[in-house]
């Protein structure tokens, strides 16, 4: 008959290495295996939930392209066309410049959110631990 509830058999006298005499059990005995307790505060990292993440947890680097300046060959007719389209952009540098200016910002809006994103899940973790607890503190 095999033994419940994964208890485990000991013979029934046992061989010490040590000086001290210990008493002899006539019968064999029982001993439940020891539970593992997970505790509740510190999770490792890969216990963690991952479902309100949005964005890799690696840090992002900065993004830099490098444009090559596109040499265009213009026909005198179409000049009037394209002189008449690039008004406020008739300089390709300038339009580089603010192309480049505006990614950084972006750059730094998505890090700003990350932030706020981040502090809203640390707020709704202590909301919810608060709730969950509250039984405990009355």
């Amino acid at each position: 008959m095999k033994p419940r509830y994964n208890l485990r058999t000991h013979p029934a006298k046992l061989v010490s290495t040590t000086n001290k005499i210990s008493p002899s059990i006539s019968s064999t005995r029982i001993s439940k295996k020891p539970k593992l307790h997970h505790s509740t505060g510190l999770k490792n990292k890969h216990h963690r939930r991952h479902s309100l993440r949005l964005t890799s947890t690696t840090k992002s680097r900065a993004i830099i392209h490098e444009t090559q300046a596109k040499l265009y060959t213009i026909e005198k007719d179409d000049m009037e066309e394209i002189s008449s389209n690039n008004d406020e952009n008739d300089n390709y540098d300038e339009l580089l410049a603010r192309h480049h200016r505006h990614m950084l910002e972006e750059q730094k809006d998505r890090k700003l959110y990350e932030r706020y994103v981040r502090g809203q899940r640390t707020l709704r973790r202590l909301q919810c631990r608060r709730t969950h607890t509250a039984h405990l503190n009355e």
